[in-house]
């Protein structure tokens, strides 16, 4: 069986990524806050108070909840007329 050399294929150009675009779909969201505090504010080395200086987003990220279940009691209430109901008695 006869071998051929090998074709190596050269690409000279790079695909534009579309900038902005998760950050797009990010922002159709409600967004809901979670604060991450240290529960002491005492330091380790000096055992000084902690100040807070700042904060910084680390993360964003989405949650999906699956469709809630509820049950519902369909109670049908029932009527009698008082004026027919005496006549009858």
């Amino acid at each position: 069986m006869p071998t051929y050399p090998g074709e190596t294929e050269t690409i000279t150009y790079k695909r534009a990524k579309s900038k902005g675009r998760k950050q797009a779909i990010l922002n159709q969201f409600q967004a809901e806050e979670v604060h991450h505090r240290l529960e002491e504010c005492v330091c380790p080395d000096c055992d000084g108070d902690l100040k807070e200086i700042g904060t910084e987003l680390k993360r964003r990220e989405l949650v999906f909840i699956p469709a809630q279940l509820k049950r519902l009691d369909h109670i049908q209430h029932a009527y009698k007329c008082l004026t027919c109901s005496e006549k009858s008695d």
